[in-house]
């Protein structure tokens, strides 16, 4: 059945114009396995089987189709699962005290607080 256009003149019979072999987009696939994911999250396939056995909570839900051997994960969710995880930045933590003894500085600087506390 041939579609025409809603502002077609008066007695155009035509086909619309196919577009264009470059200008084609295949779609994308809806679902993703391992690699797939690991392509959509920038980690390798074996981090991300690492990451489903121990820690499955830094992924993705993955759902297993009947019959099916290998975990899938639907786009649609990942992009969304993405969505909710912004990038976090962190603080520089307030620089702690490190075991042992102190360094000559540290000593130096301790030995001429004590000075002043002791003359003031």
């Amino acid at each position: 059945m041939d579609t025409y256009p809603i502002d077609a003149p008066d007695g155009w019979l035509g086909r619309q114009p196919e577009t264009p072999t470059f200008l084609r987009v295949t779609p994308a696939p809806l679902t993703v396995g391992i690699v797939g994911l690991a392509d959509l999250l920038g980690f390798s396939p074996k981090t991300v089987e690492t990451l489903r056995s121990r820690d499955p909570g830094r992924l993705p839900p993955a759902y297993l189709p009947p019959g099916a051997k290998a975990p899938r994960w639907i786009v649609a969710d990942v992009i969304e699962w993405l969505r909710l995880h912004p990038e976090q930045r962190r603080e520089k933590p307030s620089r702690k005290r490190r075991p042992g003894r102190p360094s000559k500085v540290e000593q130096a600087a301790a030995a001429r607080a004590a000075q002043e506390v002791g003359n003031g």
